[in-house]
């Protein structure tokens, strides 16, 4: 039996436009009846908030791609979205290319040299950013992970047999100023409503 219902996700800056688009896209899809609900709202509900709550939550929502950051508040039982900023050009693959990067450098102490503008070399880019994403979620359960390609890359017609070690300290080291650029918008929208880090709930 197909749903007939469903309720869809939509990021906290969707304008009416935007929703409506969603809602007609849902209604073509076959559902009768959609509810749309705001992520940041959508991220406070998984983290536990209940009805009844009180309090000031803050949501951080680093993707692919983007940063969005959120301040909602629980007041009379209802949780709503009271202030939003973000970073259009910061997200999840900005950090895998710090990891590139710096790749790129041990391979060049290697005597191994990739130019990030040579077109022929663009596959073999586009292969270390996927092992590069790779190490970087193993490193979430593993102090450290060796970036692999399993087989010999071609770079200028021979066989790079990539192995390097990377370490969770040395990808801290690596994305730490992108981790701060984020925090900077964090402390930028709690100063344009007035509220203190203190005054963060969850």
């Amino acid at each position: 039996v197909r749903p007939q219902k469903a309720v869809i996700t939509v990021p906290a800056l969707f304008e009416l436009p935007q929703t409506r688009a969603t809602s007609e896209a849902a209604r073509m899809a076959g559902f009768e009846r959609v509810e749309l609900l705001q992520e940041p709202v959508a991220s406070a509900l998984a983290a536990g908030f209940k009805s009844g709550s009180e309090g000031t939550w803050l949501v951080y929502d680093l993707g692919g791609g983007t940063f969005d950051v959120s301040l909602l508040q629980g007041k009379d039982g209802i949780l709503r979205v009271i202030g939003h900023d973000g970073d259009n050009f910061l997200g999840g693959r900005d950090f895998d290319q710090a990891v590139v990067a710096w790749a790129i450098e041990m391979l060049d102490a290697d005597g191994v040299h990739v130019d990030t503008k040579n077109p022929l070399h663009q596959p073999f880019l586009r292969r270390l950013a996927a092992i590069a994403e790779e190490a970087k979620i193993e490193l979430g359960r593993a102090p450290e992970v060796t970036l692999t390609a399993g087989e010999p890359l071609n770079l200028d017609g021979e066989e790079i047999a990539l192995e390097i070690t990377l370490t969770r300290a040395v990808l801290e080291r690596l994305v730490e100023p992108l981790v701060a650029r984020s925090c900077n918008v964090c402390e930028r929208l709690l100063s344009a409503h007035n509220i203190e880090r203190a005054d963060i709930e969850h």
